[in-house]
Formats: structure tokens, sequence, C-alpha cells
């Protein structure tokens, strides 16, 4: 890879004379490659998470740069120079937290099965319960442990799908239809979307797919971002204008109507997609906000929220609610209410904290705070080598680029507290004889 990596880095340099294009694509080459080469010898979930980073930090922002400023909807509130000044090191420092560790390459799975203890039936209960938690909780607004027991179901439908290859499919694809409904019953995706490329992970780890279907999953899944992209705003505004109307039948005439008019490839379904995927102007935001303030916060930000994730709430009755909203407001230079979801994410969370150099420290920190707790699972993978997928409930909310620290913290801890209980109370049965 390192000759890859010099040979992309020095091509695209000749050719374009752009130094940050030369590195975006250098970045973006190597870990496409990583992650469709390697995918079927160990779980790829590192360079998943690095082209997030990569694809909201480096590559949006900088085609934003180069559009007209009439067809962006979120302006970068930074010059080009200064922006990238700041979030190439910053991206390059998150990503040797991530690797310098070397965990990810711990994250193998045997070829041969290994005949679980627990049997076909209790892993179909749990997959029950955990679709029936997961629309419990969206109906009924219940709170985190629900959420846990959802990825419960999960967990035991990658274990089906490991186990017993032929059987079962009812149960396996249970928790994503699950998901489904309530993706298109909310209006919201992210979810969806995260799981659908994390099954797909732990698929080609169990059933090595051949590189041709890993391109043809993976131009579905793009085609499904778009189309999703198409009908979300659409959707929702049909069911704010009619909210007697079946949910679901607003899905099917707004997406009849996306297809039937091209909107999926559009010039602005690409727009509102690059957009989303553009979580950099808010950091460019806090940036601007922050310099023109001075309100830095130094390591007092993050103490706050390390008091939010690892205190109870009767030891600190007055810690920061998840999610408040405050912190964005103040911090970002934007207003946003109650029903707006949005987050400044690490990296602004780290400039708040202390400028450019917390940025740094910050994106470091993170990225070893994910191998730190990676580690924990391949510990746990001596039990049995199907606890790596353990790795996806712990994660599959935390690394998302729009997550701040303290919602980042606070799911990852509290998370792995329930699934350390989870295996000490099943490790009896999910050991594998040897």
């Amino acid at each position: 890879m390192v000759g890859v990596s010099i040979f992309t880095l020095l091509t695209t340099y000749v050719l374009f004379s752009d130094f940050i294009l030369s590195i975006i694509s250098t970045l973006t080459i190597v870990l496409i490659i990583r992650l469709f080469k390697d995918s079927n010898e160990r779980l790829p979930f590192f360079e998943f998470v690095s082209i997030l980073y990569v694809l909201n930090y480096l590559i949006s922002p900088y085609i934003t740069y180069r559009i007209s400023s009439d067809l962006v909807q979120y302006p970068m509130k930074l010059s080009e120079e200064i922006y990238f000044d700041i979030m190439v090191p910053g991206v390059s420092l998150f990503l040797a937290g991530l690797y310098l560790t070397g965990i990810h390459n711990k994250f193998r799975f045997p070829d041969s099965r290994h005949g679980l203890k627990i049997g076909s039936g209790l892993l179909i209960v749990i997959v029950i319960l955990g679709a029936a938690f997961g629309l419990l909780r969206e109906v009924f607004g219940l709170g985190y442990i629900f959420y846990l027991l959802e990825q419960l179901g999960h967990v035991a439908a990658l274990l089906l799908l490991s186990e017993y290859r032929s059987k079962f499919i009812l149960w396996k694809v249970l928790p994503l239809g699950v998901k489904f409904i309530i993706s298109f019953y909310t209006g919201f995706y992210h979810d969806l979307l995260i799981w659908l490329i994390l099954y797909g992970f732990w698929i080609s780890l169990i059933y090595k797919l051949s590189l041709n279907f890993k391109i043809q999953l993976s131009v579905v899944l793009i085609v499904f971002i778009f189309f999703i992209q198409a009908i979300k705003f659409g959707f929702r505004e049909a069911v704010v204008e009619n909210d007697k109307e079946s949910k679901f039948k607003s899905v099917f005439d707004v997406s009849s109507t996306a297809i039937e008019d091209d909107k999926l490839f559009s010039e602005a379904n690409l727009l509102s997609t690059l957009n989303r995927a553009n979580q950099s102007w808010i950091l460019a935001s806090t940036v601007d906000n922050m310099d023109r303030t001075k309100d830095f916060q130094g390591v007092d930000h993050f103490g706050m929220y390390i008091e939010s994730a690892l205190l109870p709430r009767f030891i600190s009755p007055n810690k920061l609610v998840s999610g408040d909203k405050s912190i964005f407001n103040r911090y970002s230079g934007h207003q946003i209410n109650s029903s707006t979801s949005m987050g400044l994410g690490v990296f602004a969370d780290g400039y708040i904290a202390g400028g450019k150099y917390g940025l740094y420290v910050a994106a470091l920190l993170f990225g070893l705070l994910i191998s730190f707790f990676s580690s924990l699972i391949v510990n746990w993978m001596s039990i049995t080598p199907y606890y790596l997928v353990l790795l996806f409930p712990i994660f599959s909310y935390a690394v998302r680029p729009d997550c701040e620290f303290q919602t980042a913290l606070n799911h990852i801890f509290k998370t792995t507290i329930f699934l350390f209980i989870f295996v000490q109370i099943s490790k009896y049965r999910f050991a594998f004889g040897k």
C-alpha cells in the first residue's frame, strides 16, 4: 500500500498541481482498496470510519469550495487555505490514533465455524425481542436501555448468519426489516444506512464475497442513498401536511414521484447529498465563531463531557443533558431549536477547547479512544471469535462524524458496560468447543 500511496500522490500532483487534491485522492483510494481487498479476511471497520471522516471533512468541503456559491446550501465560513491548513493535519491525526495500535489487524474471524453452545432457538428469541424493543422504543419514546436491547437483536441475527448459513432467513433479516420500518416511519435513515453497511461487512467476512459482488453491492447502496436523499424532504413535508394519511402511503407516493421525475441523480439531489455529507461547514462556522469571540474553554469543556458520560445523575444532578442544544448554539455561530438534529462533532469540540492545537489533540485522542475500546472486544474474542460482532453496537452510532464528543463518549461508555455484563452472562453459552 505504500507504493500505491506514493504513486497516487505523485500522479495526482503532476496532473493537477493541487497538493490538497493529491492528499485527499491518496487517502481515499488507499482506504477504499484496503476496505475491498481485506474485507474477506478481517472486519474493515476502521477503514469504514476513516472513509466517513475523510468524506465529511476533506472530500465534501473540497468540492464545496469549487462549485458556485449559489449551489451551496451550507457555505463555508473559512477560506479554503485556512480550512485545509487546519483539517489535513486534524484528519491525519485522527487516522493515526485509529491505526497506530494495530488493533484493526486483529478483527479477524476464523475461516471455519465453531459450534456455538447457544442454540438457534435462543438466538431467534433474542432477535424477536430485539426487534420488539426497537419498535416499542420508537412508538413510546422509551429510554436508552431499550436501544441497547434492540442492538442485541442485530447481534443475534449476525450470529445466525455466521453459524447457520442456509437456515432461518426470516430471523436473520428481521432486525433490518424493523429498522427499515422505523426509518421510513420517522423519516430518519442514518441508523439504517450504517447497519446496512455493517451487515455487508459481516456477510463479506463470513461468506468471502467476490470483489465483483462487493462492487455491485456498493453500487446498490449508493443508489439507495441517492433514493433516500431524493424522497426524504418530500416525505417529511407530506407527513406534516397530512398527518392523518398513512406514512407508508406517503413514502410510496413520494418515491414514485421521485423516480418518475428522474430526481435520483438530478443536480439538486447530488448537491443535497453533498451538503448532507459536509459536516465540515459546522466545523468551519465554529472555528470562525471561536476566533471572533475568543471564548475558548480549555480542558473544562471536555471535563464537562466526561462528567456527563461517566457519572450517574444521582451523583451529578446538574450534569449536561445529552443532546443539549445550548452547546451548539453557543459555540457554532448558529441557532437551532429543539426539533433540529445537528451536532458539533469531535473536531469542533477540540477547537472550542483549545483552538487549532486543541482540535489536533482531540482528533488524536478520539482515534486512540476508539482503538482502546476496540481492544476490549479483541480481549473478549479470546472467549469466542463471535464476540467480534459486539464492535457494531458499541460504535455504530458513536463514530458518526456529526456525533459530539459528549454523545460519543456517553454511547461508548454505557454500551461497553452493558455488553460487559452481557459477556459475563453469556460467555459459557457462547464459548466454542476446542
